[in-house]
């Protein structure tokens, strides 16, 4: 099987809500995110919960984090 890219990369962008951090620390790097409850992705190509990947400086991370809500679709 031969993979081929149909569309470009896409970046995505975290958000929280303005009384989130009221009662929690605000993360300082991207691995403090497991201590948070974030939105997870499940992709039926990917096998399971997508991991959060981060760049900087062509370094790569990808972190897992837990939450209380899950989603099928990345719109």
């Amino acid at each position: 099987m031969i993979a081929v890219r149909i569309g470009p990369d896409f970046r995505m962008v975290g958000g929280r809500r303005p009384k989130y951090f009221e009662r929690r620390a605000k993360p300082k790097k991207p691995q403090h995110l497991t201590d948070h409850d974030c939105i997870n992705i499940r992709l039926p190509t990917y096998g399971g919960i997508y991991a959060w990947e981060f760049e900087k400086a062509r370094a790569r991370l990808k972190v897992r984090v837990d939450g209380s809500w899950c989603s099928t679709n990345m719109a």
